[in-house]
């Protein structure tokens, strides 16, 4: 009897033993595996909603195309909406279930640091923003991305100032007066400004480039009116903003204001004048109202699509460097200038892609208000004396 009962608990041993074994070399196989970002769960979370026609819609078509060129993924965009004390939860859901977690804009920063160390196994992609690498900070689990958005806004204001000095296009008085409405008074927005305003001085030709701005013999300049309106998300702001700038005289407003800034092109068709779109083709957009396409003149482009899909294919190709920040232009095809209204004559058309090709060979230098050599102290001069 003592025996069968030794012999009982010898098996119940080796049944244990196995199963630990089991366990563990299963648990030593998932470790060994090799992570296939072609077969990944990516999720995207937008600090606001989908539908702006601009910058997350932008960022939802990078997603796409994931999806499109890698059909064994699994993508998903998730809107966390207005109220940012509910994002950590979202940021909380989606690292639990997803391998790939794609955050955006300095109000996500603070989320993505806390994520990338609270979950060191998952991979995050931020854009739009720089995480702090510097003196061995950071993660080496994240990847961020910057955009040159001031030489892009530069060819906007090429075009711009063409536009509201011919009295001959059918909503321009040429009055000389440009508005701009930026959805924050942050770094990226005044990026987009001071390459603007220098744009608009290049193609302005009563504008002396020896002389400051404010000098007497640049009098007669065309004038740059900005405000910032503090939010992404409310157009009615954007508009009313809009609306007072068109009743100071300007012939066309440029919103770099993502979702706020479908107010202001409303106030463009109110107001019968001229709008310049930010990060997405918009004139393409509106095919389907053209009461709204008629007032676009063009769009500047900040491709986030372009980005977040080239910085998977670098995962996917064993290129991506983690732990780095990158700050994309026109050689990696992540900024552009996009769509021309019908009221805009080719010889305009022109000087924006001469603009162009001079940026591209790094005979124009624009002024910037993003990364460690920005000076804001010539940034705001550039932007108080353009007024």
């Amino acid at each position: 009897m003592k025996k069968t009962k030794i012999l009982s608990i010898l098996l119940v041993l080796c049944i244990i033993c196995s199963c630990i074994f089991a366990l563990t070399a299963c648990s030593d196989e998932e470790e060994g595996k090799e992570f296939d970002p072609t077969s990944a769960k990516i999720a995207l979370l937008v600090n606001g909603t989908l539908g702006d026609k601009s910058f997350f819609d932008s960022a939802n078509e990078g997603l796409k195309q994931i999806k499109a060129a890698y059909p064994n993924t699994t993508v998903k965009a998730i809107e966390m909406g207005n109220d940012s004390t509910k994002y950590r939860s979202f940021v909380d859901d989606a690292c639990e279930e997803y391998d790939i977690i794609i955050m955006g804009t300095w109000q996500m920063y603070n989320h993505m640091s806390y994520a990338t160390v609270e979950y060191p196994d998952k991979k995050f992609i931020l854009f739009d923003y720089a995480g702090d690498f510097s003196d061995g900070k950071g993660a080496n689990n994240l990847y961020s991305i910057e955009f040159k958005q001031n030489q892009v806004a530069f060819l906007g204001g090429v075009l711009a100032a063409q536009i509201v000095g011919d009295s001959s296009l059918a909503l321009s008085n040429g009055s000389k007066q440009i508005g701009f409405v930026g959805g924050a008074d942050s770094p990226i927005i005044k990026d987009f400004l001071v390459g603007f305003i220098e744009g608009v001085h290049y193609a302005d030709p009563d504008f002396d480039p020896t002389k400051a701005a404010n000098d007497p013999a640049n009098a007669n300049k065309i004038k740059v009116q900005s405000s910032f309106i503090g939010t992404f998300l409310d157009p009615t702001r954007a508009k009313d903003q809009a609306n007072i700038l068109y009743d100071m005289g300007c012939d066309l407003v440029f919103a770099a204001a993502s979702q706020a800034g479908l107010g202001a092109l409303e106030a463009a068709v109110e107001n019968n004048k001229y709008y310049l779109a930010c990060d997405s083709d918009q004139i393409r957009l509106f095919a389907d109202q053209p009461a709204k396409q008629r007032h676009i003149v063009a769009s500047v482009l900040k491709k986030v699509d372009v980005a977040i899909f080239r910085a998977f294919e670098k995962i996917v190709n064993g290129e991506m460097e983690w732990g780095t920040n990158e700050r994309v232009g026109f050689e990696e095809d992540c900024i552009g200038f996009i769509g021309y209204n019908a009221d805009i004559p080719q010889r305009m058309i022109d000087a924006v892609e001469e603009a162009e090709a001079k940026l591209r060979a790094g005979q124009i230098t624009v002024t910037s208000a993003v990364g460690s050599n920005a000076d804001m102290s010539i940034v705001d001069g550039i932007i108080y004396s353009a007024k």
